[in-house]
């Protein structure tokens, strides 16, 4: 994977979720969602949610989503996004 992209193409990569994601979580507090305040890279954490409800209508949509506990869910983007 490495060899195949190099480390411009895997420099691109990395700056193409990180954007992505900065992206998304900004999207998701405009909506009212508590996304995790930390530094990020790919992931988010959001809490104060109905997990189950979170991660059955992501499951019928074929999103796979991190099961953190009841209240919380994890999402992590990568090059496929």
């Amino acid at each position: 994977y490495a060899v195949y992209h190099g480390p411009e193409g895997l420099r691109r990569i990395a700056r193409r979720v990180q954007v992505l994601t900065t992206a998304l979580a900004a999207a998701l507090r405009r909506v009212g969602a508590r996304v995790n305040e930390g530094p990020h890279f790919d992931t988010l954490t959001i809490g104060h949610v109905a997990a189950a409800r979170v991660h059955a209508a992501a499951e019928a949509k074929r999103i796979n989503l991190r099961h953190i506990d009841e209240t919380s869910v994890g999402i992590s983007l990568d090059e496929a996004t």
